[in-house]
């Protein structure tokens, strides 16, 4: 097995499986709201995806902003929507697990596909961190260029756009590589795990995360309301409509 391999895999192999589903029971019987956070998790995450959409639907009807950053409000909405599907597919799956099976933790994955999910749940924050990223130097440019708002120059936010989800197409096919190759040099196909339990352990984490991220939808569409509201005064004030 490769050095890379091996780090990847050392949290997960550093417990024997009877040690990891101890560990996957006790984080069910200690964390008695487990199943309300991951409830709760999905209430509010529909609640972002609905949220995100107006912002979406109404920047494009009404044609505010600049093009480029019009286009950079859209694909900061449509990566929180994609955030909130990740987390609702996960809480879905621990719902799904313990009605499921008679054994909450008898869910078993192999080592490589534990850490493949752990990380896969993390790269939408990656493009959102690069996606408000682009907006800042999209608003730079804005500044530092003076006939930069007469211009439309929509290939400017095309490329921010594309530059702001690269981590995620990149690490699917770096990963898939990766899933292969663990394969055939561990020599077998499946072993026998304990269900992941890392996303168990860390639900308040996530709890965190799954309320910051609607939240965000929450301001940007009050900044919408706010902005609308200044250029329907503006308009009544200059007699234009």
């Amino acid at each position: 097995m490769s050095e890379n391999t091996s780090i990847r895999n050392w949290s997960s192999r550093a417990l024997q499986p009877a040690q990891q589903a101890d560990i996957c029971q006790t984080a069910y019987e200690v964390f008695q709201l487990t199943l309300s956070i991951h409830m709760v998790e999905i209430v509010v995450n529909v609640t972002c995806i609905i949220a995100n959409s107006v912002p979406i639907v109404y920047t494009l009807r009404e044609h505010l902003f600049h093009p480029n950053l019009r286009i950079l409000f859209v694909n900061l909405s449509v990566a929180l929507i994609v955030r909130a599907c990740f987390i609702i597919q996960r809480s879905v799956v621990h719902w799904i697990v313990y009605f499921t099976y008679q054994d909450i933790c008898e869910l078993p994955f192999d080592d490589e596909t534990c850490y493949l999910m752990s990380t896969l749940y993390l790269k939408p924050v990656e493009v959102l961190i690069l996606t408000i990223f682009s907006i800042s130097i999209e608003r730079m440019v804005a500044v530092y260029q003076t006939e930069y708002d007469k211009l439309e120059r929509k290939w400017i936010g095309i490329l921010l756009v594309a530059f702001s989800w690269t981590p995620l197409p990149i690490y699917l096919f770096t990963s898939v590589l990766d899933f292969l190759n663990y394969q055939e040099e561990s020599g077998t196909k499946y072993i026998q795990q304990a269900y992941c339990q890392g996303s168990i352990n860390l639900t308040q984490l996530q709890t965190i995360y799954s309320i910051h991220y609607p939240g965000c939808a929450l301001v940007l569409i009050i900044l919408l309301v706010q902005y609308w509201r200044a250029k329907q005064k503006s308009r009544s004030v200059s007699g234009t409509w």
